[in-house]
Formats: C-alpha cells, sequence, structure tokens
C-alpha cells in the first residue's frame, strides 16, 4: 500500500505532462474546425494538427510555468491558404508575433480586385489588449507591396508602402504605412476595432496622368491641386468581420 501512494503521484504526472494530444483536442476544438480527416500528434503541451478546416498545420509549444504566470505561454505557427503566421500568444498578450498574407487568396468580393497580386506581411514586436480586445500596447510594423505588382489590373503602379503600429486612445489598432516613388506619395492610417468595425483614410499625390484616370474608378475623390501634383483621398468604415 505504500508503495502504491508513492507510485501514484508518478503515474499522475505522467499522465498530465504525457496526455495525448488526440485525447483532449477533439474534445476540446470547435466542431467547426475540425474534419474527418483531421490528425493530431504530440501532447497536449507539445503537438501539432494537420488538415483543420481552413488551416493547412497548426504546431505549438505550451510552457506550463507560462499558464501561471500570464503573458504568452503559447509558441505557435499557422499555415493556412495564403497565410503564414507564428509567434508567442497568450490569453491578452502576443509577442514577436509575424503574419504574411498572399492576397491573392483573400476573399474580393469587388470584381475589379479579381486576380490581385502581392503580399501583406506584419510584425508585432509587443501587443498587449484587455478583456473587450481594447489595445492597450502595439508596436510593430507593416509592409506591402500590393501597388506595385498590379500594373496590369490597375493600368497604373504606386510604390509599396510601410509603416509603424500603434494602438490610438480608443483603443484600436492601427496601422500607418507610407511610401513614395518619382511620380507619387501615399499615406494610409487604417483603424481596427476588436467588435469588428474598421476605418481607413488614404490619400494620395500623383503627378502620373494615369493616377487620375485610375483612382476615381476605385472611389477615390480628387481634392484639388498641390505643388506635388493633384491630390486624391479615400475615406471607408465599415465592419471588417
Amino acid at each position: 500500500m505504500r508503495r502504491l501512494i508513492w507510485i501514484m503521484p508518478g503515474l499522475l504526472l505522467g499522465l498530465i505532462f504525457f496526455l495525448p494530444l488526440s485525447w483532449v483536442a477533439p474534445l476540446a476544438l470547435p466542431a467547426s474546425l475540425v474534419q474527418d480527416d483531421t490528425v493530431y500528434r504530440g501532447t497536449v503541451w507539445n503537438g501539432n494538427m494537420t488538415s483543420l478546416r481552413d488551416v493547412d498545420s497548426v504546431e505549438y509549444k505550451l510552457n506550463p510555468l507560462g499558464l501561471l504566470a500570464g503573458g504568452t505561454p503559447v509558441q505557435a505557427s499557422v499555415v493556412a491558404t495564403g497565410l503564414q503566421a507564428e509567434g508567442a500568444i497568450g490569453q491578452y498578450a502576443a509577442q514577436d508575433l509575424n503574419f504574411r498574407i498572399d492576397v491573392s487568396s483573400l476573399p474580393m468580393p469587388d470584381p475589379r480586385l479579381q486576380g490581385l497580386a502581392g503580399q501583406i506581411m506584419v510584425q508585432f514586436d509587443e501587443i498587449k489588449w484587455d478583456k473587450q480586445g481594447k489595445c492597450e500596447i502595439l508596436s510593430g510594423s507593416a509592409r506591402t507591396d500590393v501597388l506595385t505588382r498590379n500594373r496590369a489590373l490597375f493600368s497604373w503602379e504606386g510604390p509599396g508602402l510601410t509603416g509603424p503600429l500603434n494602438c490610438d486612445a480608443e483603443g484600436n489598432f492601427v496601422f500607418n504605412l507610407s511610401g513614395e516613388d518619382e511620380l507619387q506619395s501615399i499615406t494610409a492610417k487604417v483603424s481596427i476595432s476588436w467588435s469588428g468595425q474598421y476605418y481607413s483614410d488614404m490619400k494620395v499625390i500623383s503627378r502620373d496622368n494615369e493616377a487620375a484616370q485610375v483612382l476615381p474608378l476605385f472611389g477615390f475623390e480628387q481634392r484639388g491641386q498641390t505643388a506635388q501634383g493633384a491630390e486624391f483621398r479615400l475615406v471607408e468604415q465599415g465592419k471588417w468581420r
């Protein structure tokens, strides 16, 4: 009996630390994510899943001590059609979180944007949000080459855009992008809330005659003339989810 008392804690610890992911994941994951051919490998602490719905693979490593301390206890990577993401995440924070998105894989309700090429790359150095999903801390950068890669589609070519990320006073996640080339300069501010709202404000100042022909077709309004060229503005707001 005394030997059993000594053995039982070890058995329980072994069960906890080597608990197969295949035992837990089918019960814990939403049914909408799981398919008949979904595969689970490893343990609940260090495992991977493949053939989830809309997701090719998920790999992760969970730090048990990190669960107690908070912060970012999960190191994970996700691969889906047109998307790669990896970084350290927690319930209310993430660090060194990187996204690479192929825009050709995104749904394009506007038929004029069918066939759009390019990538969007976002690096979150540090991000924290509260229980309501409002942004508290955000640092990092974003960049995209979409405007440089779609001359055939737009009959116009713009510069690459890059810029920093930050939180605003209302707790929104803000992307501030800009870029310029020999003929034009562009600034774009995109504000996103966790509740599903977005606001974008994009300004183009261009000496390119093609811009004057193309930009109004995509909703830009010409706001006059500056010393650097014609000014166009597009302001939109709505729901992103």
